[in-house]
């Protein structure tokens, strides 16, 4: 008699058809963090955002750690590439792949004045410094602008071309 019924909600999804990791590749600086999204497909396309029957793993723990309530991975101080998998009920899975690195505190740019004849090119070299004080190669990894694209273009990723006479400046 002192029985109380309680409404149940029950919800039916559609099964999944498909998973989306955001970013699906990130550098993460040591002990940082960067926000990430997951979405589930629908066999009928309907897309949600949400991590419920989803399982997620980090390919090594000194990666990081992955926060669910906020969507955060929470980067370790062991430099390396690792992956996050998320796998659904039904076995689907995506995987995302981060870097944990140094952060960069300063891009610098060789030569750091040049001077040419209007159709000639200058080469740069491009060289990061860590927060380790350490230094590596940027050549592949940074873009070069020029201020005025009157006087100067961009021909390569460590070359411009000197279209007119004057100044301008070169930043990466």
């Amino acid at each position: 008699d002192n029985l109380e019924t309680v409404p149940l909600k029950v919800i039916v999804r559609d099964p999944i058809a498909k998973l989306t990791l955001d970013p699906p590749q990130a550098t993460v600086v040591q002990g940082g963090s960067i926000a990430y999204a997951l979405a589930q497909v629908s066999t009928k396309g309907d897309s949600e955002s949400s991590f419920l029957g989803v399982v997620l793993t980090m390919s090594d723990p000194a990666g990081g750690v992955l926060n669910r309530d906020t969507g955060a991975l929470n980067a370790g101080q062991t430099r390396g590439t690792y992956t996050v998998t998320a796998t659904a009920e039904n076995g689907t899975t995506v995987v995302a792949t981060y870097v944990v690195d140094l952060e960069v505190t300063a891009v610098t740019l060789t030569p750091v004045n040049a001077t040419g004849i209007v159709g000639s090119k200058v080469t740069f070299a491009s060289a990061l410094t860590y927060s380790d004080k350490s230094t590596a190669d940027a050549s592949s990894r940074v873009t070069l602008e020029v201020s005025d694209p009157t006087k100067a273009k961009v021909i390569s990723p460590s070359e411009v071309e000197i279209l007119a006479a004057g100044s301008f400046t070169v930043t990466a």
